[in-house]
């Protein structure tokens, strides 16, 4: 009779740090089976399970299975997860504002072909297109109307292109140029 085994493996290229990278794991079982009674049956049938910090976007929650093996289940699990990295995410799947707009960005990388310096350059600009001058004559963001998350959005987008170039944390920040 076979014994309960469980695995987890690293699915994204490094472990969350401190810095901003992203940990996204899984944790494969070989339980997945189950007998007339709902009781496990060990090594018949294996699953996985997503699960992350400091994500850099939405992960599936839910447990997948029925895979014939371990290695069928990791593979399963691996392909999932570059889909869902690379944008392409089921419809209607919930999540914030922000990762959606980090989603959108990475099925459409329009970024991509700028410098470091354009990218600073471009945060600098967007972040000066939200800014406004307040009533109480102090320097806020602009309403979240539709002008006001169009740049927010934007703003997204530029952070996320720096996350996909593995820029430290704070690059476009800490690289403008006046």
């Amino acid at each position: 009779m076979s014994e309960f085994e469980s695995r987890i493996v690293l699915l994204s290229k490094s472990e969350a740090d401190g810095k901003g990278a992203e940990g996204v794991y899984a944790t494969l079982r070989n339980d997945y089976a189950v007998d007339e009674n709902s009781k496990s049956i060990y090594g018949k049938e294996y699953s996985y399970q997503m699960f992350g910090a400091n994500l850099h976007g939405p992960i599936p929650g839910d447990v997948k299975g029925g895979f014939a093996s371990f290695e069928e289940a990791e593979k399963a699990v691996r392909l999932e997860y570059k889909k869902w990295r690379d944008g392409d995410i089921p419809a209607g799947t919930p999540m914030p504002r922000h990762v959606f707009w980090r989603t959108e960005y990475r099925r459409n990388r329009y970024l991509q072909n700028l410098s470091a310096d354009e990218i600073a350059q471009r945060f600098n600009d967007v972040t000066n297109n939200l800014l406004i001058l307040t009533e109480e004559q102090k320097i806020g963001i602009g309403s979240t109307d539709e002008a006001g998350d169009y740049w927010l959005a934007t703003s997204t987008h530029i952070m996320e292109e720096c996350v996909l170039r593995e820029y430290p944390y704070l690059f476009p920040m800490n690289q403008v140029k006046e």
